[in-house]
């Protein structure tokens, strides 16, 4: 776990567990195999982007299940932009301080965090 999170977890004094990956009883290369090892449903699985206008003048990050495929220009009226791309995952760790497919809305600073529930 990425110390911020750890660190905002514990400040609001948020239960949670880690699970961590190579201690599972299968190998993780996916979000369905997470879902498998956790004995989760699918539906349960989310993922986080990293949204930003071309000139990077407005950036959000969204979460949302799995499953989804996000309608970019959907999201894009909803902030009130005209066109939201996804950040390159080179850009993720500069920008939030995460790996790519280690993102977190958890301690996201300043960037507005959107929940999409399907």
């Amino acid at each position: 776990m990425h110390d911020r999170i750890q660190k905002i977890l514990d400040e609001f004094k948020t239960p949670y567990q880690v699970h961590i990956h190579k201690d599972l009883l299968i190998p993780i290369r996916s979000p369905q195999d997470v879902a498998q090892a956790l004995g989760y449903e699918l539906s349960r699985i989310t993922k986080t982007l990293l949204l930003e206008t071309k000139d990077r003048e407005y950036r959000c990050l969204v979460v949302a299940p799995i499953e989804t495929r996000l309608n970019l220009h959907q999201v894009a009226e909803q902030v009130g932009c005209k066109r939201l791309q996804i950040v390159e995952r080179t850009a993720l760790l500069e920008l939030l301080h995460y790996p790519p497919n280690g993102v977190s809305p958890i301690g996201a600073n300043s960037i507005p965090v959107l929940m999409n529930r399907h």
